[in-house]
């Protein structure tokens, strides 16, 4: 302190020494949100999506209702709504870069995620309603890539329409993910 008040300090010391103040200010504030998140008695939006996706499962009666269904998740996830979810789960992401304490306990988090979708993804193929090309890991994945890209469009000048966006992403899901083996094989 005294370095400064008499100029002994050069002005890269401080600047520098700013910048980690500032960067420990991100750190702890995006760790907090993720740790709070975490620990909260309400569960993460994704969990709350995953949990949507199970109970249209177990509430469809054939492979039919059971997209009709997950287009009304498709929906509530994909809606300008959850916008700041998708934007904060993508900052999170990329804080993993900078911070390798971060990393390890976000990575563990989204391991946690995967297996879940690919619980609900072998559910799926158990009843005959997903192809094996894709494995359930792979379309854990993909599943969450698709939401965390609708993030390029929220922040667009000029964005796509909602029923455009959910149009395409139900088009993956029945094309890709859900498309059964004679489906992919053309038979």
């Amino acid at each position: 302190m005294w370095c400064r008040r008499w100029g002994y300090c050069s002005s890269r010391r401080r600047s520098s020494a700013r910048q980690r103040t500032k960067t420990r200010g991100v750190a702890r504030t995006i760790s907090s949100l993720f740790l709070s998140r975490r620990r909260s008695g309400c569960s993460s939006i994704v969990d709350e999506h995953l949990r949507l996706l199970v109970a249209s499962l177990s509430k469809a009666g054939n492979k039919n209702d059971f997209v009709k269904r997950i287009g009304d998740v498709i929906e509530i996830s994909q809606d300008m709504r959850r916008r700041d979810f998708r934007v904060t789960r993508c900052r999170l992401i990329a804080h993993t870069d900078k911070n390798p304490r971060f990393s390890v306990l976000l990575g563990k988090e989204q391991v946690r995620i995967n297996n879940d979708f690919t619980a609900f993804f072998l559910q799926l193929q158990a009843r005959g309603w997903m192809g094996s090309k894709l494995s359930p890991a792979t379309a854990a994945v993909i599943i969450q890539a698709l939401t965390l890209g609708r993030t390029v469009d929220d922040v667009s000048a000029d964005r796509l329409s909602p029923a455009s966006w959910n149009e395409a992403f139900m088009t993956i899901v029945k094309d890709v993910i859900l498309s059964s083996a004679a489906e992919q094989t053309g038979v």
